[in-house]
């Protein structure tokens, strides 16, 4: 999830308000992430200043409940690695494609509609912000499945595609570089700004979590060899097991 979607208890003079936005935190012993919703200051505004005032304002009301460092996965990050590890930017390699493709445009490839079917083409898409305006034209219509690679996904676990996708690329990635594992460590959890639970439930920032719920890069890759034991460990662990919404992907 990387798009701007501003909702907040708004003041008359157009100043900061208060809203709440969920942190995503491992749970290794529990449900694999646990979301605690958080209320913070909101700056209204499009701009990345505002966007990143935001950020800090979520991180700093997270700070005062004893949840530091988070860092934000999203391409308003203030870190590096947080806009690194954005599904905009974030690359997976699939036989499907000649070179690596982002989380983004595997997920949004992947989507079966109810009467348009697949948007295939979406898969070789760099530029997120457009993959999101063609996704934005079917809104209408709802989702049957998911296919990726000649496999078919069903729509529960309700995050369990996006987040087979997510941790696939972001385990490519940690081994290109092994130093971004050792950042990433020190983190407590994760945050995406632009992430409302009202409008969605894929989370790029909850994927991140999940992957040191799930133990970290030795065992993710044992389970993405397998997705149906990485489903199995989801039903298990009651992650993700809620009645789907086909409107909300």
């Amino acid at each position: 999830m990387d798009e701007w979607f501003g909702s907040a208890t708004s003041n008359e003079n157009g100043s900061a308000s208060v809203t709440t936005r969920p942190i995503f935190l491992p749970d290794p012993g529990g449900q694999l992430v646990n979301e605690v919703e958080m209320e913070f200051q909101w700056h209204p505004g499009f701009a990345m200043v505002q966007q990143q005032k935001n950020v800090e304002s979520l991180h700093c009301s997270a700070a005062a409940k004893g949840f530091q460092p988070l860092l934000e996965i999203s391409t308003r990050s203030r870190d590096n690695l947080g806009i690194r590890l954005s599904a905009f930017n974030l690359t997976l390699r699939t036989p499907a494609a000649n070179e690596p493709v982002t989380v983004e445009a595997a997920f949004q490839s992947s989507k079966v509609y109810s009467e348009s079917g697949q948007q295939q083409h979406l898969l070789t898409m760099k530029d997120g912000r457009r993959i999101k305006a063609e996704v934005r034209e079917l809104a209408g219509e709802s989702i049957d499945s998911f296919r990726f690679e000649e496999r078919e996904w069903g729509l529960t676990p309700r995050t369990s595609f996006y987040d087979y996708l997510y941790l696939r690329a972001l385990c490519d990635t940690m081994r290109e570089d092994d130093s971004l594992l050792k950042r990433f460590a020190n983190f407590v959890g994760f945050t995406d700004i632009a992430f409302n639970p009202k409008r969605s439930f894929n989370c790029q920032a909850r994927s991140c979590a999940l992957f040191i719920g799930l133990g970290g890069i030795e065992k993710v890759d044992l389970l993405l060899a397998n997705p149906d034991s990485l489903i199995a460990v989801f039903i298990e662990r009651q992650y993700g097991c809620e009645p789907p919404n086909d409107r909300l992907f």
